[in-house]
């Protein structure tokens, strides 16, 4: 499937309606003088935004990884269709729900305290996903890059996010990025939590 294919199979046609109608605010990747990460999550830390995204797998690690933030992650998916996700990222807690797509879809964030996060987890279907996030500032964007622990290792994949559809389809990425699998679904975070244990390659993941 083509980029621009994959970009116009967001869902229903009131959400489409919505997309053309209204331009979808950036989630909250931007760069600081600092090239720190910030969320912008309206403010309290609710509400709905489009995440536009493009997926790439990677060569090679960029340099040196210490001298970017680095963010422990854990997450497990209560339902993959739709996506209804458990996150700790740091010490923040989240509940996330994504609507269908696979450049851009609806995402909601709702903040969850540990004691609500450990309970939810245990009733996570799949694997848990454990991964580092090394966050990298490169032209204006910021790229996470995420390497996997087992069972996905050697895993790594890099996430760039868009304020449009435009912005993310004319994207040029480093050369150090390989393959784009925005619209191979086997790399989506969720396919790859129903992975079989100890499988090696699932999902038509190709590592």
């Amino acid at each position: 499937m083509s980029l621009t294919a994959c970009s116009e199979g967001m869902g229903d046609k009131n959400r489409q309606m919505w997309y053309n109608n209204n331009k979808p605010p950036l989630k909250g990747r931007s760069v600081s003088k600092t090239g720190a990460q910030h969320e912008k999550r309206g403010g309290n830390g609710r509400g709905m935004h489009m995440e536009i995204e493009r997926k790439f797998t990677v060569k090679q690690v960029p340099g040196d990884l210490t001298q970017y933030p680095r963010k422990r992650i854990e997450q497990a998916y209560l339902c993959t269709r739709p996506v209804v996700r458990v996150r700790r990222s740091g010490e923040e807690f989240w509940l996330t729900y994504k609507g269908e797509g696979l450049l851009a879809r609806e995402e909601y964030n709702f903040p969850l305290t540990e004691e609500a996060y450990l309970h939810l987890l245990q009733k996570a279907d799949g694997l848990i996903i454990k991964k580092d996030r090394f966050c990298i500032s490169w032209k204006g964007y910021i790229i996470e890059l995420d390497i996997f622990d087992q069972p996905f290792a050697p895993l790594m994949i890099a996430e760039v996010e868009f304020s449009t559809k435009e912005e993310a389809l004319n994207f040029r990425p480093p050369e150090w990025f390989d393959r784009d699998v925005t619209c191979d679904p086997a790399y989506s975070n969720s396919n790859l939590s129903k992975m079989a244990p100890h499988s090696g390659k699932g999902c038509g993941m190709v590592v």
